[in-house]
């Protein structure tokens, strides 16, 4: 039986958290609801499970004294980033497209806010 240490939502369907009593700095688990995905699409799934592992990447659960706001940017510019990296810019504008739909949260940064700053990592230069 896993128990979840810190566990942080996303849209009430999906949990990240980290496994306790791991040899390593960081493991980290996505857990994701059947009934969720189902009523999803594959771009909204494959942004959603982006963002939950730049929260994994980014040590989330051991980064004290950083603000949730400051933790979901950072997940959502993770997110965008590797979208656009690996699938381009057409795949990278679905994330800003997905959290338009989200319900105000405040622990999230404002929906409006989390738009325009992923449609602007999405929209710039590829370097």
């Amino acid at each position: 039986q896993v128990v979840l240490a810190g566990a942080t939502r996303l849209t009430g369907n999906l949990l990240l958290g980290q496994l306790p009593g791991s040899p390593y700095p960081c493991i980290g688990v996505i857990y994701v609801n059947p009934e969720f995905a189902d009523r999803i699409s594959d771009d909204e799934l494959r942004t959603t499970l982006l963002h939950e592992l730049g929260h994994i990447i980014h040590v989330d659960g051991l980064r004290l004294g950083v603000s949730q706001v400051d933790k979901e940017r950072d997940a959502d510019r993770y997110a965008a980033r590797q979208l656009k990296r690996v699938l381009g810019k057409d795949a990278c504008l679905a994330l800003p497209q997905l959290l338009g739909k989200l319900n105000a949260d405040p622990q999230h940064p404002a929906p409006a806010e989390r738009v325009t700053f992923t449609q602007t990592i999405c929209e710039e230069p590829q370097s």
